[in-house]
Parts: C-alpha cells; structure tokens; sequence
C-alpha cells in the first residue's frame, strides 16, 4: 500500500506554500473522473518514484511525474511528456482540493533548463 501522506490533499497543499520555490518530487495519475486523479508531493522522493506509488493504490494507468513547486502564487510543474497530460488532471486536483487560487505553469525539462540558464545570465 502507498504511503497515504503523499496523497492527502492537506499535506500537498502544506508542502506546496512551504516549498519557498524549491523543487519537490511529484507524480500525477489521471482517474476516470476528477475525484479519482491522484497526486502526491515529496520532499525527499523523486518523481518517478512517486509516481510508482500512485499507480499502486489508483488505477494503475499512464501518468506523469516530475519536479513541482509553488513560486508567487504559480505553482510550476516541470516534467517530460505532453503538456496537455498534466495541465487539466491538475487543474481539476486543485479545484477539487480548494487550491484552485493557484495558477498553474507547465514547464517541459529543457524549456526550464533554459530559463535556468537565462536568470544565470542576468
């Protein structure tokens, strides 16, 4: 059985405003509806591993899985696959959760390592 912390609502929320733009570990696996997305935030594990869990105790179908934080009332999802995965299951996670004040940036690998290397520039 996943470690159930990683996908309660309240303590992604908690990890989320207490992240302070540091990069947290996360995986997304879409349900049939929106009740039955399931998402989980770690400090210490990696995405794929959370990923893994998820997929243990939901569905077991595709999902996605890299790094998220929360930075100025945005939370940014970096990962690699098609945006288009990961934008609406979170958008409708959040809503669900009484998170949806956030606005939602997604972000493929490179595209953030890039403006990574563009903010070292300046």
């Amino acid at each position: 059985m996943a470690d159930s912390a990683l996908f309660d609502p309240a303590t992604v929320k908690k990890l989320l405003q207490d992240s302070d733009g540091k990069r947290l570990g996360f995986g997304l696996v879409p349900g049939k509806s929106a009740a039955d997305h399931m998402l989980g935030v770690s400090k210490r594990m990696a995405g794929p591993r959370i990923l893994q869990e998820a997929r243990k105790s939901g569905d077991g179908g595709r999902g996605v899985a890299g790094e998220i934080t929360l930075e100025d009332g945005v939370i940014v999802v970096i990962f690699d696959g098609s945006e288009s995965a990961v934008r609406k299951p979170l958008q409708q996670w959040l809503k669900k959760n009484g998170m949806q004040k956030y606005d939602v940036e997604v972000m493929g690998r490179k595209e953030a390592e890039a403006a990574a290397r563009k903010g070292d520039d300046d």
